[in-house]
């Protein structure tokens, strides 16, 4: 069990009267408070030390001491020689054992928990592992860094990209146990890092060495039910762990006290941004500002991850809750990741399978697409499923070739002869129902996505039962109908895109439901762009024949889908490259708006495709906005983060020419510009941070710092900088 580290001095009887609660009014874990409390109180009564009561009991000074503690609950032999030693005896012996049995319920429910915590936490959150079997997310993950945010950075999704030098491992934030909201881009790491940090935390505790928070790991549409949080929770919890041998529901009294004594519940909240309402969301984070400002405030801590969303929806949190960005892989990090996925795919040369895989993305300009768990994943296993060979030149080609080898897996893997064999007692046309079924489930996957994506809260078999294409047979009767559901149950799970988490199935990760949305959405397009897209741009004033340089803040705000919708356009804007209707909608997009510009950048570090003319329209936007003395600066910032996620050759140069000019001032063009050079690996970044070394009119700290940085690219060991180049 875990320690708790608040010692008791040996030699020094002291009462706890009045310090803890009672049994009657102290709720759960009231029971083991209560047992110490009497023994302690009859320590004093009879003025006899730690030591001495070890002694005429008979049990070592570090039981006695654990039991004080509330580290461990007493035996019930253990329990009868203290008792005897205090002379204990008839009806208070009695409510003695009582509160001891009391006491180990709740001990061994926490112990069933940790146990069936740790075993989930080991499981792969992402699809398309190993065929056949459950890869442990240990095999290949790799840790990552995380970066505070300051106010300049904690906007609406663009993130610059995290600095090694000012970055730190993951494990250094969590275990703070302070509140805080962790931000990536979608697949870039946060359910691999919460489920990581479980699995040590509770790995921790089973070991007896936890430290001052216990982790419980929920989904944010588990908080987002009417429940309070307690019981949502135990809710959570029991249908999420029952698969991993949480044998006994978890009561919810559990959750409504501190696991042990000065230890606070850390609720780790997972797909914060998966809450399509707005209203659940904003729900989630009310009850935890709630929580954080009431006397439960010591109980719980919550760390949230989700992709960027509008910073106005974190508001409601107040002031005091530091936001963390999740940084992608550097090209070391990704090696790594490669060779972890090729030793578990069995290739005989893991690393020169990597070196190859590497080069080949580097080729196809996908290597900073790969730079997340996610994309990693899905790559390593369409190369070595292709042994080599070309790689899909976008990320929804990525994601079409991945789902078509679920499929292919799925054929594999015998469903159909299976599906004969479970049916084929209710007749050939039964089977015949089954089969057409499964000929049509990717359409049915996309048309349950696409309805999910808008917000209908139905459960998936709830939701296909009254679709055509999955009714089922004529000669099931409404009392056999649950063979029905156990079929369609298994096809939805074995097609790799989705599983069960409780009782329900849902996509195992995000963007999966994205994707099957948009391909949905694709087949009407006009009619998607026409009333999800397309709204007018309002011009004030409506300045005529001005270049959008020429322009006042207010003349270029557009209308563009919030930050938390650019996974999923990225797939509709893949599926739709060549719709002039689309190319249209995005070159508005890239010339009227900083926000639209800042769209186009985040489809581009998505790995969207998109017709050079929009990415070369964006990046002459940007450059106007980020010279235009009239626009506001640190909206001339946003413009440089923007050029800086562009990445394009011709985005590197114009960067370059903004770092060398004076436009911005010595910290801007280190950090933000140079900094964010180097992090898209541009050789421009050296040139740039070479000519702030030796640039005279730069102040000594930056040009010192410039010399750091340099040394560090080019792999150099710095020198004693003097100044003088």
């Amino acid at each position: 069990m875990g320690v708790h580290r608040v010692d008791v001095n040996e030699d020094e009887p002291r009462s706890q009267e009045g310090q803890v609660a009672t049994a009657r009014d102290g709720g759960p874990g009231g029971a083991h408070k209560e047992l110490v409390r009497r023994i302690r109180k009859a320590m004093t009564d009879q003025t006899m030390r730690q030591s001495d009561l070890a002694r005429k009991a008979e049990i070592s000074a570090a039981a006695l001491s654990n039991l004080l503690n509330m580290k461990s609950v007493p035996e019930v032999s253990t329990l009868e020689l203290l008792a005897a030693a205090l002379d204990i005896t008839g009806e208070p012996l009695r409510e003695l054992l009582r509160l001891r049995e009391r006491a180990d319920a709740r001990t061994r429910r926490l112990d069933a928990y940790l146990v069936a915590a740790r075993r989930a936490a080991d499981e792969h959150p992402y699809v398309g592992v190993v065929p056949g079997s459950m890869l442990p997310l240990p095999t290949v993950y790799q840790p990552q860094r995380l970066r505070r945010l300051d106010e300049a950075e904690d906007r609406d999704g663009m993130l610059m990209p995290t600095d090694d030098l000012a970055s730190l491992p993951a494990n250094d934030v969590l275990p703070n146990g302070e509140t805080c909201i962790l931000l990536a881009g979608a697949g870039g790491g946060k359910s691999s890092l919460l489920r990581t940090y479980l699995a040590a935390s509770t790995e921790e505790w089973l070991q007896g060495a936890g430290g001052d928070t216990v982790p419980v790991l929920v989904s944010a549409a588990a908080l987002a039910s009417p429940l309070p949080l307690a019981p949502a929770l135990a809710a959570a919890v029991n249908a999420d762990l029952a698969p991993f041998g949480l044998t006994e529901a978890l009561p919810l009294e559990i959750f409504a006290a501190p696991p042990y004594p000065d230890v606070s519940w850390l609720v780790l909240v997972d797909g914060l941004d998966e809450v399509i309402n707005l209203a659940a969301r904003r729900r989630v984070l009310s009850t935890i500002t709630s929580i954080r400002g009431d006397r439960q405030a010591d109980l719980y801590r919550f760390a949230v991850a989700t992709r960027p969303l509008p910073s106005e929806d974190f508001d409601i949190l107040g002031e005091g809750v530091p936001r963390y960005r999740v940084g992608p892989f550097s090209p070391n990090d990704l090696h790594q990741v490669f060779c972890r996925w090729f030793h578990a795919l069995g290739r005989s040369d893991p690393d020169q399978e990597a070196a190859r895989l590497s080069a080949a993305l580097d080729d196809a300009h996908l290597t900073d697409v790969a730079r997340t768990p996610l994309m990693a994943a899905m790559l390593c296993q369409l190369y070595a499923s292709k042994s080599g060979g070309s790689l899909p030149r976008s990320r929804g080609e990525i994601y079409h070739q991945f789902v078509s080898l679920l499929r292919e897996r799925q054929h594999i893997a015998g469903i159909r002869p299976q599906t004969r064999s479970a049916l084929e007692d209710w007749g050939d046309d039964a089977v015949a129902q089954a089969n057409r079924t499964l000929d049509r489930l990717p359409s049915l996957i996309s048309h349950f996505a696409a309805e999910q994506y808008d917000g209908n809260p139905q459960a998936t078999l709830d939701f296909l039962a009254v679709h055509p294409d999955a009714q089922p047979p004529e000669a099931f009767s409404e009392y056999n109908t649950e063979v029905w559901r156990d079929f369609l149950t298994e096809a939805l799970r074995r097609s790799g895109l989705l599983t069960l988490r409780g009782t329900k199935l849902v996509f195992l990760h995000q963007t999966f439901l994205e994707y099957f949305a948009a391909r949905r959405a694709k087949e009407s397009l006009a009619h998607t762009i026409s009333t999800r897209l397309r709204l007018e741009v309002v011009k004030w004033p409506p300045e005529r024949g001005a270049s959008i340089g020429d322009l006042p803040l207010k003349s270029r705000m557009a209308w563009v889908p919030p930050p938390f919708q650019s996974s999923y356009l990225g797939f509709l804007i893949d599926l739709a490259y060549e719709d002039p209707g689309m190319n249209q909608l995005l070159m508005r997009w890239a010339t009227d708006s900083l926000d639209g510009c800042e769209f186009i950048a985040r489809q581009v570090h998505l790995g969207t495709r998109l017709p050079a003319a929009v990415t070369e329209a964006a990046a002459s936007t940007l450059d106007g906005l980020a010279r235009n003395t009239l626009f506001e600066y640190h909206n001339r910032i946003r413009a440089v983060d923007a050029l800086v996620e562009l990445g394009s050759q011709r985005a590197q140069e114009l960067l370059y020419v903004l770092g060398v000019g004076t436009v911005f001032n010595d910290h801007v063009r280190l950090y933000r510009i140079a900094g964010g050079l180097a992090k898209i690996q541009s050789q421009r970044a050296v040139d740039l941070l070479r000519a702030l070394e030796q640039d005279p009119t730069v102040d000594d700290e930056h040009r010192q710092f410039a010399y750091v940085r340099l040394c560090w690219l080019t792999g150099r060991v710095p020198e004693q900088f003097t100044g003088e180049m």
